[in-house]
This record gives C-alpha cells, structure tokens and sequence, in this order.
C-alpha cells in the first residue's frame, strides 16, 4: 500500500473528498487540444563533433547570415490544425 496523509482517513474528510469527485463534471464532448511552439535558427550549428582519431572533422557552418523559422500548430489526439511557419531575420 503506497504512503499517504493520515488525514485522509478521517470521516470528515472522506466525506468531503466523495462529494468534491461527485461535484466534479464528466468528460467533455470536446477534446483537449494544446497549442505548441518550435524554431530553430542557422545559427545553432553544433560546435563539436566525432569522426576517426586520424581524421580531422571539418565542417562549414553558416556566419554572420542569421535566419530564425518558428513553426506554430495546434495539437489535437488525432491530427495538427492550423499549422502556421514565420520566418524572421
């Protein structure tokens, strides 16, 4: 049996905690959905890397030309709506 607060085994508060959960709303017709947010930018080249011990590891990475792509979508259980790509500076 898991660990967890002696309170709860008081009547008082096992009578307030089933009336608490029967307050409580069934589940909604409408499915959650979540708003998520990426980018990446040219800038973020990696500085290190791994090739052979003979070898020297080589490998050109943009300058001084910093270009930022941010991708916003809304996140459903069955599908991605109003996808939307910015592209900045």
């Amino acid at each position: 049996m898991p660990a967890h607060a002696a309170e709860q085994e008081r009547a008082t508060i096992a009578t307030a905690h089933a009336a608490w959960y029967g307050a409580q709303p069934g589940p909604n017709s409408v499915q959650p959905a979540f708003m998520d947010e990426t980018g990446a930018a040219t800038n973020m080249a990696c500085r290190y890397g791994r090739c052979s011990t003979d070898k020297r590891l080589v490998a050109a990475i943009p300058h001084g030309h910093c270009k930022t792509t941010i991708f916003v979508a809304r996140l459903c259980h069955d599908r991605i709506n109003a996808p939307c790509v910015m592209t900045g500076r």
